[in-house]
């Protein structure tokens, strides 16, 4: 009896395996190419209705979409701060919905659609309205919660799969913003600063370190101004390093608010500059001034860089608190490396 029920278990897992796999390849191999997109579609729909046993079939495709989502997990683990994502698993219910067990994996409770796309669209969404600010969402405003986790998949699906970026405007992002007109402003405020690789190095943090501060404090219901002001700095800062930009004022450099303060240090290339010297120098002006250092390497010279975060981070005055990738340097490239510093002596 034993025996039998195992062989039955066996080869229902045997099932649901060869559907995953199926799966994974036909998005392998249609997945990054958008004018396969309806072949692709009409193929899991023939793939899918040739299994007659519906929960296997809505195990397989859960399946994988946890796949696609835990990669696009794994890659934004390295830009974004420590403990904002983790991995992800589906279930099946009526409504949308998430929650965070205590080790930080998100379960989605996903209610199922005709469209795998949307499917996973959703589930995306889902995942990173319950990721960004952990712990925080009570104390950020919600406009702005959702509009950083709307650009942040809006983001990943263009990079990971630009075929579906119109689908994902058009049914999940559009309902999102028709209820809250001020999202799609702070959506384009975040893009601009995001091809300077500023809205996750920087506003990310400091909004969180500022929703932190703010918790128990006066500043918690004027913490929608402050945010406001934050992004207005990091803006006009970004304008400033743009190429053909002649004026460029000191003071865009650094910020003092109520309860954070913040200086950009922006390492350029190091043939030009011959050493770190200047940067070290720089950095310990700053820590007399700021509180909080953000330092930023080029794409191209991340080693460079590396070695000036080290070097400051050995000196008494800072302490360093992390490293992280960047989508986009200072200059528009991709790639680049970011770290933050906070001074000992603020």
């Amino acid at each position: 009896m034993m025996q039998s029920a195992w062989e039955f278990i066996k080869s229902i897992l045997t099932v649901i395996g060869g559907l995953y796999v199926l799966l994974r390849a036909v998005n392998l191999f249609f997945g990054e190419v958008k004018k396969f997109n309806e072949i692709r579609a009409r193929f899991l729909e023939w793939l899918l209705g040739f299994f007659r046993h519906r929960g296997l079939v809505k195990a397989a495709v859960a399946s994988d979409i946890e796949q696609n989502v835990n990669e696009i997990v794994s890659d934004l683990q390295e830009e974004l701060p420590l403990g904002w994502i983790s991995r992800t698993s589906i279930k099946w219910v009526r409504d949308a919905s998430a929650e965070t067990l205590g080790d930080g994996e998100v379960i989605i409770r996903l209610r199922p659609l005709e469209s795998q796309d949307l499917n996973f669209l959703t589930a995306l969404n889902v995942f990173f309205q319950k990721s960004v600010y952990p712990k925080l969402k009570t104390v950020v405003p919600e406009n702005v919660c959702k509009a950083v986790a709307l650009k942040l998949s809006q983001r990943t699906i263009n990079v990971k799969k630009p075929y579906l970026e119109d689908k994902y405007k058009e049914d999940v992002m559009e309902p999102i913003v028709q209820n809250d007109p001020s999202i799609a402003s702070y959506i384009g405020r975040y893009e601009k600063i995001d091809e300077k690789g500023f809205f996750t190095g920087t506003f990310i943090r400091e909004s969180s370190e500022i929703a932190r501060r703010a918790q128990f404090k006066e500043l918690r219901s004027s913490i929608d101004s402050e945010l406001d002001s934050l992004l207005e700095h990091i803006e006009a800062f970004s304008q400033q390093i743009s190429p053909g930009q002649q004026k460029r004022s000191e003071e865009l450099w650094y910020r003092e608010g109520p309860e954070t303060s913040y200086a950009f240090l922006l390492v350029a290339n190091p043939d030009r500059v011959g050493n770190a010297e200047p940067y070290i120098n720089r950095a310990k002006v700053r820590a007399g001034v700021v509180e909080r250092l953000y330092v930023f390497g080029a794409s191209g010279q991340e080693s460079f860089a590396r070695t000036v975060i080290s070097m400051i981070a050995a000196l008494p005055e800072y302490e360093l608190k992390e490293v992280f990738q960047l989508y986009r340097d200072y200059r528009g490239n991709l790639g680049g490396i970011g770290a933050l510093l906070v001074s000992r002596k603020k």
